[in-house]
């Protein structure tokens, strides 16, 4: 669900055009992770894809402060930790257009078909050769952080809780 596949399909298509591009995977390797090593091996971008697993926070921290832009090719995720993360550390971040993802990021010029690879590939190319697009996508980010922090997280659950205990307290 993670989307991996596409992306890397993305990356080859944008390499094709002669465009340098390292991507660089952080996370839990599933049982999944063996099929996505050998669709790399098969496109030949052993030297351009790294998956570097479980990383220690600060290193976490360290590639996003370096990261050019951040990529969020799922197909389904509740909420995404690396969207908050990006979009908090002011790095170019675009998502696919799937759950809360589009709401979260608050902008139609950041987002994708997660499907569809040539809509993520042009969308990649764009954030990476785009300044004032680079700029746009920086400044939303600092909008809905500060939007997103206007909401008292703590009352909805409270008040998700409250009615959980008085539905409980009926039977």
């Amino acid at each position: 669900h993670k989307n991996h596949i596409n992306l890397i399909t993305a990356l080859d298509k944008i390499k094709k055009l002669e465009i340098e591009l390292n991507l660089i995977c952080t996370g839990n390797k599933t049982d999944f992770y063996s099929k996505i090593e050998n669709y790399i091996k098969d496109y030949r971008l052993t030297d351009s894809i790294k998956f570097l697993g479980i990383v220690p926070e600060e290193d976490l921290i360290g590639l996003y402060k370096n990261s050019e832009l951040v990529v969020i090719p799922t197909l389904y995720e509740a909420g995404s930790g690396p969207l908050y993360e990006a979009m908090r550390y002011k790095v170019p971040v675009i998502c696919a257009k799937t759950t809360s993802l589009p709401e979260t990021i608050g902008d139609d010029n950041f987002v994708f078909n997660p499907k569809d690879v040539d809509e993520i590939s042009n969308l990649i190319i764009n954030m990476i050769s785009n300044e004032n697009l680079r700029n746009e996508n920086i400044s939303n980010s600092e909008k809905r952080m500060n939007k997103l922090g206007e909401k008292n997280y703590f009352e909805c659950f409270r008040d998700v809780y409250k009615v959980i205990k008085r539905n409980t307290n009926k039977y």
